[in-house]
C-alpha cells in the first residue's frame, strides 16, 4: 500500500508512473533532439514529469533531509536556525518542499527557495501557504545571482542546492552565486546523485537507472539551454569538484551521510 497510496511513505513509488507517462509524450520529441544535437526542456516535457519529481522527493525531504542537515552543520549554525533567525537559500528549490521541510525543522530559521521555473515558484508559494509558512519561507522566481545583486542582504548561514545542479545548463556560475551568498562563514551543502566516481561497464542498478532518467529528462533539458555544459544526471563527484572548483571553492567534500538516495557535498569556501 505504502508504495502506491501513501504520498508520506518513503517508500512511495506511484510518482514514477506518472514520471513516464510524461516523458513518453515526449518520446517523439526527446529522439529528434538527440539526433539533431538538442534538447527538449521541462515546459516541453509537460506537467507530468515536474509533479512526479516533486512527490518522489517529498518524503525524503520531510523525514529524513532535516536531520541529516543537522548532522552535517556545526553547532553554532544549528542553534542559530533553531533560536535566532538565520538565513537558508534553497537553491532550484522547486516546490519548496525542502525549504518547508528545514523551516519546521529549524524554527528561527528565514528561508528563501529560488527557481526559475515559474509553474514550480506557483507551487511553491501554494504549498508555503498552506503549512502556514509565509513569514518564514519566500519563494523567488528569479536568478539568485539577478537577486543576490539587486539586494544588500546578509550573508546566509546556509545555502543548498538539492538535486538540481546535474540539470543546470551552467552550474559553474550557479555555484559561484551560491558561494557569494555564503559569504566567509556560511555552509554550501549540495545533494545530488549517488553515482559511481567513475564510469564501469558493471554498473550498479541505481547508476543504471540514471543513465534512463537522465536520456529522458536531466540531460535532455540540459542541453535545451544556450552554452550548456550537458552534465546529466550521471555527474560523477570529479566533476562537481571541477564545476566546484572553476566557481572558487577552495575544495569539496563527499560527507558521510547515512543514505543511500543521494551523496552530500559540502563545498568549502
Amino acid at each position: 500500500v505504502s508504495v502506491i497510496a501513501n504520498e508520506d511513505s518513503p517508500m512511495y513509488l506511484a510518482p514514477l508512473a506518472t514520471f513516464h507517462g510524461g516523458t513518453g509524450k515526449a518520446l517523439d520529441q526527446l529522439v529528434d533532439a538527440y539526433k539533431n544535437d538538442t534538447g527538449v526542456s521541462w515546459d516541453d516535457i509537460g506537467n507530468d514529469a515536474r509533479e512526479s519529481q516533486a512527490s518522489m522527493n517529498l518524503p525524503f525531504f520531510k523525514h529524513y533531509l532535516p536531520g541529516i542537515l543537522e548532522s552535517i552543520l556545526d553547532q553554532n549554525t544549528v542553534e542559530k536556525l533553531k533560536t535566532s533567525g538565520g538565513r537558508v537559500a534553497d537553491v532550484g528549490g522547486g516546490y519548496a518542499h525542502s525549504s518547508i521541510a528545514i523551516a519546521k525543522h529549524f524554527p528561527a530559521a528565514m528561508v528563501d527557495v529560488y527557481d526559475l521555473d515559474e509553474p514550480s515558484i506557483a507551487a511553491a508559494k501554494i504549498n508555503i501557504e498552506a503549512w502556514g509558512l509565509s513569514d518564514r519561507v519566500t519563494a523567488i522566481c528569479a536568478d539568485a545571482a539577478t537577486v543576490l545583486k539587486e539586494n544588500d542582504s546578509k550573508p546566509c548561514d546556509l545555502v543548498v542546492a538539492l538535486e538540481c545542479i546535474h540539470d543546470l545548463g551552467d552550474p559553474i556560475s550557479v555555484l559561484r552565486t551560491m558561494r557569494e551568498m555564503a559569504g566567509d562563514e556560511g555552509t554550501v551543502i549540495v545533494m545530488d546523485e549517488p553515482v559511481l566516481e567513475k564510469f564501469s561497464s558493471d554498473a550498479n542498478p541505481t547508476e543504471q537507472g540514471m543513465y534512463g532518467f537522465s536520456c529522458l529528462c536531466c540531460l535532455a533539458d540540459g542541453k535545451s539551454q544556450p552554452g550548456s555544459v550537458e552534465t546529466g544526471a550521471v555527474m560523477r563527484p570529479s566533476v562537481l569538484r571541477m564545476y566546484a572548483q572553476q566557481a572558487g571553492f577552495r575544495e569539496m567534500e563527499k560527507l558521510d551521510v547515512d543514505t543511500d538516495s543521494f551523496y552530500f557535498y559540502k563545498l568549502v569556501n
